[in-house]
């Protein structure tokens, strides 16, 4: 059997659903009010702005967010992120795709 058939197989059956999302948001209040208070949020938890806060990283304790293996960052980080989500103004889209029906 062809390993890159044998591959994509299991990762249908691992990952069966593409998604596609992004988000809504007024350019006026994106390059203001949001950029800052992300900025700001990101300042308070890890000392610097530079960081990207990617799902990915977050959920792995990698790179950056080693220190979410620790339940005493991470619990509070968690919750003050979604307090910060509720609070900002955006729409989320998203599509979604179940790959083995295509």
């Amino acid at each position: 059997m062809n390993p890159a058939i044998t591959i994509s197989r299991l990762s249908i059956r691992k990952y069966p659903l593409f998604v596609l999302g992004g988000m809504i948001i007024e350019q006026i209040y994106a390059e203001g009010q949001l950029e800052g208070e992300l900025r700001q949020f990101k300042r308070e938890w890890f000392g610097t702005d530079a960081i990207i806060l990617h799902t990915a990283d977050m959920v792995r304790n990698r790179g950056d967010f080693e220190q979410m293996k620790d339940p005493n960052f991470r619990e509070p980080f968690v919750r003050n992120l979604n307090a910060l989500m509720r609070r900002l103004e955006y729409m989320v889209v998203a599509c979604a795709i179940r790959k083995h029906e295509h």
